[in-house]
C-alpha cells in the first residue's frame, strides 16, 4: 500500500511510487535541480516517506531566503539523516532550523567537546531568573547539542564510546550550569553557608556525584540520570536570613532536581532518580560528608557498594566529593580477594531476573535479558571488586575502559574480551537507536512489523526478506556468547572451581616472595621454554638468557617474555643488544608496575636501548648532569607537522608515555638521583602542557599560538620541579590586565588545555591538571588577570595560599613577564603574611590541622615529621627572608639558599638534605612499585622488600638491616624535633623591612 511506511531496498527507492508525489513536492519548493540530489541520498535512510515529508515541512519553516548552502549535499545528506531516523531530533530540528546549519560545521561535527567547554558556552543564567526560564534555558542548550551528537552517530563520525562520553559530557554541563544558578541564587538570599572549624569558620560545599551510567561517563540518549547530594557538615549561613547548612542543602537539592526535571516548550532536561542515596528513599535528599562515610562503611549494602564504582564528581565542589571517594574507596575494592562478594553479585543479577518475569514482560530485552548489557556491567564490576583492591590500574567508571584494563592485566582472555566488546557495541548501538526515536527510555526490540524493519535498517543496513529475523538471530547469538563467558568466568572465580596457584593475577600483585628451596627455578621453567628461541637469533643472546636468574619476579618475567617472544622488533632489539637483558631483569626484579608496562607495550623495549648502555641520555655529558630543557625535538616536530589537534594530542600522550617509561628505567637501572629523575619528568610535563596551550591557541584564538597573550604558572610538585609518576600538576592561568576583554576566549583555550591534558583515549591519559589553586578557588574564574590577583592576594588570600604560590613558575607564555608578576605577588604575600607577628603560631596550627585530618591516613606526607614537615620549615623561613624572588626551586636548593642566610646551622642543613632525599626517595619507590602514588607503605612483605632495595638506591640514609618502616619512623622523629627548635626558638621573628623587593639577576 502507498500509505505504508516502508525501508525500499537499494537505489531503487528512489524509483518507490509513494515516494514520487514528496519528490516532485521539493522539486518546486528548492531550486531548479536541487531535489535532483535527494534520490541518491536516500538510500542511506530507514524511513525514507517520513524523511521527505519533515524535509518538506522543514524548507516550509526556514525563516530566511534560501542560499545555495542551505541545499548543498552534505545540508541534505544531514537532514534527511535526522528526519529518516529520530522523530525526537526532527521535532528539535523543525522548531530550530538554524541548528543544522551550526551542527555540520566540521569544529562541531568533527570533534568531541569536553564538558568544560560545553559549561562555558551555557555561560552564567541571570540571578533573578526564575526556575522555568532557567529549566528552558538548559533545555534548549541540550537540544542543541543532542541534535549535534546525534548528526555524529548517525553520519558515522563518532564511535560509540564517544557518543556516550559526550552525552554525558553534556549532562555534565547542564548539571553543574544548574547548580551553580540554584547555589547563586540561596547565596544571594541566606549568604554562603559555614562549617565550624578550630582555625574559625570554614566553607561548607555541595556537590553532585554521578552514579550509573552517568558517573561511568556511558550515558544513552534517554537515561535517567542517577545523582546522589552530599555537603561538607553542619552549620549555618552568614548573610541576611540565616538558615542552617543542612535547610540551605536541601534547598539546593531540591530546587536543582525540580530544575532539571522541569518540563519546558523545549522539553525537559533529565529524569532524575535520587533513590540510590543512603539509606534509599527513606533518607535525607542530601547528607553531610561523615554521614555518607559512616553509612557506606558500616551499613551498606553490598550491591550499594558495587554501585560506587561507577560513582565520580560532577558537578559543586568536586574536590568534596574525591574526599567521599577516597574515604570509602577501601569498602568498594578489597585489599584480599573476597570471593563471598561472587555469590552476592549472582544474587543480585537473580533478583533482577524474577522481578522481570514477575511482571509478565516477553518483548527481547537487550539491557536485562541473560547475556545482555547488564551481564557485561555486572562480570566487570564483579572482577573490578574482586582484584581492585591490590591493582588500582582497574578502577575505572567505564565499562569500556574497565574491560580494556581487564584484558591487558590478564584477568579476562583476549577471545573473550573480543566478543565482550563486540557484543556491549552491538547492544548498546541498538538501544541507542531505540531511544533516539522519540526520546523514551526503552530497551525492548519492537514488535511491531514496521518499526523492526526500521531497526533492522539502522543497525544492519540490508533491506531483503528477512532482516528482521537477522537482526533477531544476531542479539540472540550475542546474548548465548555474553551469557557463556558470564557463566564461565565467575564460576571460575568460585574458590572451589580453581586451584589457588590458577587464578588470575595482575602482573607484580600480591605474590610473596618465592622461597629459597628451588621454587623460583621450579617458575622459570616455564620462561625458559623460550631458550631456543633467542639462541637461534644469536648465540650471545641465547647464553645471556639461559644465565638470567630471577628471584622475585619470575612470574611478570613469564608474561613479558611470552610477549615479547611474540614481537619482531623486541626480539630485533634484543639481538642487537643482548646487554638490554641486564636492564630488563633488573627492572622485572624491583618494579611489578614497569614489568606490567613492559608486557603491555613490548614494543617500547626500545626505550631501554636508550639508557642501557650509558648512564646519562640526550645533550648530557658523562658525568650525567641533567640541566632543565626548554622543549623536546619531537614535540616541536609534532606541532609543525600535524595539523589536527586531536592528532597531534594523541602523538603527545604516546610520545608522554614512552619519555615517561625511559625515566623510570634510568631511575632505577642506573640509581640516578631522585631529585634528577624529578626533573626530567618536571621537564616532560612542561612541555606536554607547551603544546597543549599552543594547539588550544591554534584552534581557538584565531590560528596563532597564544603569544604571550595567556600565561601558565606551575604551582606545587611541577612548580618546584618535583613531579613524579602519577603526579598531578597544580596550575593557574593569568593574562595582563589588557586582556580582561577577550576573558572569555582564554578561558575557553584554558579548558582546552585542560581537556588535551587530561582526558583519557585510547592512547591513555597524561596526567591530571588541577586549577583550584587559583584566587577564590573553584568560586573563583578559572582565567584571572594580574590584578585580580595581585588585589586577591593583598586583601582576600589566606596564609596557606601564599606559601603554595611560592613555589610557583612559569611554565607557558612570556616567562620573562611572569617572573616579573610572580615576583610582585610574592612581594604582596610577604608584606601581609612574612611581616606578620601571628606567622609562627598560624603556621603550626596550619600543621596541626593536617597532621589531625590526614596524619594517620597519610604519614609519610601529613603525619608528625613527615614530609610536610620539611615543607612548613622551609616556607615558613623563606616567607620571613623574602627580599629575593627566586623562580623554580626544588627541596635541596631551598634547603642549601636558607642555611646561607644563617637561618640553619650546618647540623640541621644536613639532617634536612638527608631527610628530603629520604622523603622523595621513599615515594619514588611506591610510585615505581605500584605505578601510583600512596603516602603509606605497603603491606606486602614482598613489595616492603622492593621497596627497601629502591630506596638504597636514592636515598642516604640506606636500609641495610632495617626495615623501611623503621627507618621511617627514625626519620619522622629526627624531622620532628628539628621542626619543634626551629618553630619555638624565635627565628621566624619579624625581620626589619628591606628597602625593596629584588628579583633574581
Amino acid at each position: 500500500m502507498a500509505s505504508e511506511k516502508r525501508p525500499s531496498a537499494g537505489p531503487a527507492a528512489a524509483q518507490d511510487p509513494a515516494l514520487a508525489p514528496l519528490l516532485a513536492a521539493l522539486d518546486k519548493r528548492l531550486p531548479p535541480g536541487a531535489a535532483a540530489q535527494l534520490p541518491a541520498l536516500l538510500t542511506g535512510v530507514a524511513d525514507r516517506e517520513t524523511a521527505l515529508q519533515r524535509l518538506d515541512r522543514f524548507f516550509s519553516a526556514i525563516p530566511w531566503t534560501l542560499r545555495e548552502d542551505d541545499y548543498a549535499r552534505d545540508f541534505l545528506r544531514a537532514a534527511l539523516a535526522v528526519f529518516g531516523n529520530s522523530k525526537f531530533l526532527s521535532d528539535i530540528l523543525l522548531r530550530s532550523p538554524e541548528l543544522l546549519h551550526w551542527a555540520i560545521e566540521p569544529r562541531n561535527l568533527r570533534r568531541a567537546i569536553p564538558s568544560g567547554e560545553l559549561r562555558a558556552e551555557i555561560g552564567s543564567i541571570r540571578v533573578d531568573a526564575d526556575e522555568a526560564e532557567a529549566a528552558q534555558l538548559l533545555a534548549r542548550f541540550k537540544n542543541k547539542h543532542m541534535l549535534r551528537i546525534g548528526l555524529r552517530d548517525f553520519l558515522g563520525t563518532a564511535p560509540l564510546a564517544e557518543v556516550t562520553l559526550e552525552l554525558s559530557n553534556l549532562a555534565e554541563a547542564v548539571l553543574q550550569a544548574a547548580h551553580d544558578h540554584v547555589r547563586y541564587q540561596l547565596i544571594y538570599r541566606f549568604g554562603r553557608p559555614l562549617c565550624p572549624a578550630d582555625t574559625g569558620p570554614i566553607n561548607c560545599y555541595f556537590v553532585v556525584l554521578a552514579l550509573g551510567k552517568l558517573g561511568g561517563a556511558e550515558l544513552n540518549y534517554s537515561s535517567d540520570i542517577d545523582l546522589m547530594y552530599l555537603h561538607t557538615g553542619d552549620g549555618h549561613t552568614w548573610g541576611p536570613v540565616v538558615t542552617t547548612n543542612h535547610d540551605f542543602n536541601k534547598q539546593t537539592a531540591v530546587k536543582m532536581t525540580k530544575l532539571l526535571s522541569m518540563m519546558t516548550p523545549e522539553g525537559f532536561n533529565f529524569r532524575v532518580d535520587l533513590r540510590l542515596r543512603p539509606e534509599g528513599g527513606a533518607g535525607d535528599l542530601v547528607v553531610p560528608l561523615a554521614y555518607a562515610a559512616d553509612y557506606y562503611f558500616n551499613r551498606a549494602r553490598d550491591w550499594e557498594l558495587q554501585m560506587l564504582i561507577k560513582a565520580r564528581p560532577v558537578a559543586g565542589d568536586r574536590r568534596l566529593g574525591q574526599r567521599f571517594l577516597s574515604m570509602v574507596r577501601p569498602r568498594i575494592y578489597q585489599t584480599t580477594t573476597d570471593f563471598s562478594q561472587i555469590e552476592k553479585l549472582a544474587e543480585t543479577r537473580d533478583r533482577i531476573r524474577k522481578h522481570r518475569a514477575r511482571n509478565g514482560n516477553s518483548a527481547v530485552n537487550v539491557k536485562l535479558d541473560p547475556g545482555g548489557i547488564r551481564d557485561i556491567e555486572f562480570l566487570v564490576q564483579c572482577m573490578q571488586r574482586l582484584y581492585g583492591g591490590r591493582d588500582p590500574s582497574l578502577r575505572s567508571g567505564g565499562t569500556l575502559f574497565a574491560l580494556q584494563r581487564l584484558k591487558e592485566k590478564e584477568y579476562i582472555a583476549a577471545a573473550d574480551y573480543d566478543r565482550l566488546f563486540s557484543a556491549y557495541n552491538y547492544l548498546r548501538k541498538i538501544e541507542h537507536r531505540l531511544q533516539l526515536e522519540a526520546n523514551k527510555q526503552t530497551h525492548a526490540l519492537p514488535t511491531q512489523p514496521e518499526a523492526q524493519r526500521r531497526l533492522a535498517f539502522q543497525i544492519r543496513g540490508g533491506e531483503g526478506a528477512g532482516e528482521e529475523q537477522r537482526l533477531a538471530d544476531a542479539v540472540g547469538e550475542h546474548f548465548q556468547t555474553v551469557a557463556a563467558i558470564y557463566d564461565r568466568v565467575i564460576q571460575s572465580q568460585r574458590p572451589s572451581a580453581v586451584p589457588a596457584a590458577a587464578r588470575p593475577r595482575p602482573a607484580g600483585g600480591g605474590e610473596s616472595a618465592p622461597a629459597a628451596d628451588g621454587q623460583s627455578g621450579v617458575k622459570q621453567e616455564h620462561w625458559r621454554k623460550h631458550l631456543p628461541l633467542f639462541e637461534k637469533l644469536s648465540a650471545d643472546l641465547g647464553r645471556t638468557f639461559a644465565a638470567i636468574d630471577i628471584r622475585r619476579g619470575a612470574r611478570e618475567f613469564e608474561r613479558l617474555i611470552d610477549r615479547v617472544a611474540e614481537q619482531p622488533a623486541a626480539l630485533a632489539c634484543l639481538r642487537q643488544r643482548p646487554i638490554l637483558f641486564d636492564c630488563i631483569t633488573d627492572l622485572v626484579e624491583h618494579s611489578p608496575y614497569l614489568a606490567g608496562y613492559m608486557t603491555r607495550f613490548p614494543e617500547d623495549l626500545e626505550e631501554i636501548a636508550a639508557i642501557a648502555e650509558q648512564p646519562y641520555g640526550e645533550s648530557e655529558s658523562a658525568s650525567g648532569e641533567y640541566a632543565p630543557r626548554a622543549s623536546h625535538p619531537y614535540i616541536e616536530w609534532l606541532l609543525n607537522s600535524v595539523t589536527g589537534a586531536d592528532e597531534a594530542a594523541a602523538g603527545m600522550r604516546r610520545f608522554y608515555r614512552r619519555q615517561m617509561f625511559r625515566i623510570q628505567a634510568r631511575s632505577v637501572f642506573w640509581s640516578e638521583p631522585i631529585f634528577t629523575t624529578m626533573l626530567r619528568s618536571s621537564d616532560l610535563a612542561a612541555w606536554i602542557v607547551q603544546a597543549a596551550y599552543t594547539l588550544a591557541a591554534r584552534e581557538l584564538a584565531d590560528g596563532g599560538d597564544g603569544g604571550n597573550g595567556m600565561r601558565i604558572v606551575a604551582l606545587g610538585r611541577l612548580g618546584m620541579r618535583e613531579f613524579d609518576l602519577d603526579s598531578d600538576a597544580d596550575i593557574v592561568f593569568v593574562v595582563p590586565d589588557n586582556e580582561a576583554p577577550r576573558l572569555p576566549l582564554w578561558t575557553k583555550v584554558a579548558n582546552r588545555v585542560i581537556d588535551i591534558v587530561s582526558s583519557p583515549s585510547g592512547a591513555g591519559r597524561m596526567f591530571s591538571m588541577d586549577a583550584r589553586l587559583r584566587p577564590m578557588g573553584r568560586d573563583g574564574e578559572l582565567v584571572q588577570t594580574e590584578e585580580q590577583f595581585l588585589a586577591y592576594f593583598a586583601q582576600k588570600a589566606e596564609a596557606w595560599e601564599a606559601l603554595t604560590y611560592m613555589k610557583a613558575r612559569t611554565i607557558a607564555g612570556d616567562a620573562a613577564a611572569v617572573k616579573r608578576f610572580l615576583s610582585q605577588l610574592q612581594d604582596v604575600a610577604w608584606r601581609r603574611f612574612g611581616l606578620s607577628d601571628d606567622l609562627p603560631s598560624l603556621l603550626i596550627e596550619m600543621r596541626r590541622r593536617i597532621e589531625k585530618d590526614q596524619g594517620s591516613k597519610r604519614p609519610i606526607k601529613s603525619g608528625a615529621g613527615g614530609y610536610y614537615d620539611i615543607d612548613f620549615i622551609l616556607m615558613a623561613l623563606r616567607l620571613r627572608r623574602a627580599e629575593m624572588f627566586f623562580e623554580s626551586l626544588n627541596t635541596l636548593q631551598r634547603i642549601e639558599i636558607i642555611h646561607a642566610t644563617g637561618l640553619l646551622d650546618d647540623n640541621e642543613r644536613n639532617s634536612l638534605l638527608d631527610a628530603a632525599t629520604f622523603f622523595r626517595a621513599l615515594d619514588h619507590a611506591i610510585r615505581v612499585l605500584t605505578g601510583s602514588s600512596s603516602s603509606v607503605l605497603p603491606t606486602d612483605p614482598r613489595l616492603l622488600e622492593m621497596l627497601g632495595g629502591l630506596v638504597a638506591r636514592w636515598s642516604p640514609l640506606r636500609p641495610q638491616e632495617q626495615a623501611p618502616g623503621a627507618l621511617l619512623d627514625e626519620v619522622r622523629a629526627t624531622t620532628r624535633e628539628t621542626f619543634n627548635r626551629i618553630f619555638s626558638e624565635g627565628r621566624l621573628r619579624v625581620p626589619a623591612p628591606p628597602s625593596e623587593v629584588q628579583a633574581e639577576p
